[in-house]
């Protein structure tokens, strides 16, 4: 799973709760993440998870390994549709930074298009310098006389199909593979430090 900072999962929770009129603010000494204000008074604890571009698996990993006790939520840059789908049977809140944000627990119901962000623009990074990135990158050295698919370069990484598309366009547009997704093995090799 590629993960993002919780911290910053929790902020912009906090300033899109905000945004809705909710009065709502990180939590402290390790109670929960996020400390929601409900309409009669009640404060509602809150876990916040941040991820990507989680897949499907990856979202059913997720809730099965959480436990019980505060209301978990997860932040992503994109969820698809399937991953929505099991956050809402699993009883997870979600907010897709693209543009959505559903709470449903007792007391509290939003299920809202929200404005979205760009995911890609402010927050990029070189994609040497991300964990998928480089897996991708060791993946086409490993493989050298294959080439390899976006789904073969997702079984042997077992990261994300969105994740893995994106690294690879990624080191394409950066000169590191052919138009084929060859790499470029003396440039990638210095570039990547591998």
């Amino acid at each position: 799973m590629e993960a993002t900072r919780e911290p910053e999962g929790v902020a912009d929770l906090v300033r899109v709760l905000g945004d809705l009129g909710l009065e709502a603010g990180a939590g402290r000494d390790g109670q929960a993440d996020l400390v929601l204000r409900l309409a009669d008074g009640a404060d509602l604890s809150v876990e916040v998870k941040a991820l990507v571009a989680p897949s499907p698996t990856e979202v059913a990993s997720l809730v099965v390994r959480h436990g019980p006790g505060r209301h978990p939520v997860l932040v992503a840059d994109r969820l698809v549709a399937a991953s929505r789908q099991k956050l809402n049977e699993a009883g997870w809140g979600w907010r897709d930074r693209r543009g959505h944000l559903r709470l449903r627990y007792a007391g509290l119901i939003i299920d809202t298009e929200i404005p979205g962000f760009d995911t890609g623009a402010d927050r990029a990074r070189p994609v040497l310098e991300t964990d998928v990135g480089l897996d991708v990158a060791c993946a086409l050295l490993a493989h050298p006389d294959e080439r390899l698919s976006v789904r073969r370069t997702v079984t042997i990484t077992g990261r994300s199909l969105g994740a893995v598309h994106a690294a690879m366009s990624g080191l394409r547009q950066a000169g590191l593979t052919d138009s084929s997704g060859t790499p470029v093995r003396p440039s990638l090799l210095r570039r990547g430090q591998l």
